[in-house]
């Protein structure tokens, strides 16, 4: 079957799921929902899309980037996307797409609530970088927030 013919019928069923979702919830909720998923769309293609893209070109320049790294990226890529495009399925399976990645780099930026000071120099091994400093551990965490261990 031709990709034309599968984006075709694609996009007539998104349709019929926007008229259902209008009928069902009203024409104000349908507006809010085109607008702000278009919206989270075009922001996370404008803040993320430009660094994933160059993370990518600068990955596979040096030869380090993995198959599973480059469909990871390119899944974010076409999440966002999917975000922009009106439609409830197409706004589900950007969602899908795009939320796995988000919270992994959420959980990689450090937010166990520490700070470290300190100096620090980096050097690179066959096995991969090294780290060697010294440090201050800080707790920034307010008393009323559990602690994560």
């Amino acid at each position: 079957m031709p990709i034309r013919t599968i984006l075709g019928v694609y996009i007539i069923i998104d349709f019929v799921a926007l008229i259902l979702f209008a009928s069902s919830f009203g024409a104000i909720a349908t507006l809010a929902l085109i607008i702000g998923s278009g919206i989270c769309g075009v922001q996370l293609m404008r803040k993320e899309g430009r660094q994933t893209l160059q993370d990518m070109q600068t990955s596979l320049a040096e030869g380090q980037q993995s198959l599973g790294g480059i469909m990871r990226n390119s899944a974010f890529l076409l999440g966002g996307l999917l975000l922009i495009l009106p439609g409830p399925i197409s706004d589900v399976l950007g969602l899908a797409m795009v939320l796995p990645t988000l919270l992994r780099r959420g959980r990689r930026s450090g937010t166990t609530g520490h700070t470290y000071e300190g100096e620090a120099s980096t050097t690179r091994s066959h096995e991969g970088n090294i780290i060697e400093g010294e440090y201050i551990e800080r707790d920034t965490r307010r008393d009323d927030e559990p602690r994560q261990h």
